[in-house]
């Protein structure tokens, strides 16, 4: 009988123990899918951290490039008023004192008071 009880508690010490490894392999697989999660989690945050800083670029590239746009437009526009005014100021030479004097003449006509 003792023999047998002995058997028996070896029998329940090896079961429990088994139960005790089998817990143990639990908890270490719960925690490395703990550590899993966090370090997927942190690659996520990363993906996502690398894909707004890549938009915040391309945006960043865009409004530099409407920038120089805008700025060649202008100097387009300044380029070309710059043009036509040396156009007339060249044509306003060459016409000669006859055109100076007829612009002076209409000039003063506007500025003296009506007789009326």
């Amino acid at each position: 009988a003792l023999k047998k009880a002995m058997a028996m508690s070896q029998a329940e010490e090896a079961k429990l123990e088994q139960l005790a490894a089998q817990e143990e392999e639990a908890l270490r697989a719960a925690i490395a899918d703990s550590h899993q999660a966090t370090r997927a989690s942190a690659d996520d945050e990363e993906t996502r951290f690398g894909m707004l800083m890549e938009a915040a670029l391309q945006e960043s590239a865009r409004v530099e490039e409407e920038k120089r746009r805008l700025l060649a437009d202008e100097e387009a526009l300044l380029d070309m008023a710059l043009r036509a005014s040396v156009k007339e100021y060249e044509l306003f030479h060459l016409s000669g004192d006859e055109a100076l004097e007829e612009i002076l003449r209409l000039s003063m006509l506007d500025c003296e008071p009506s007789r009326d």
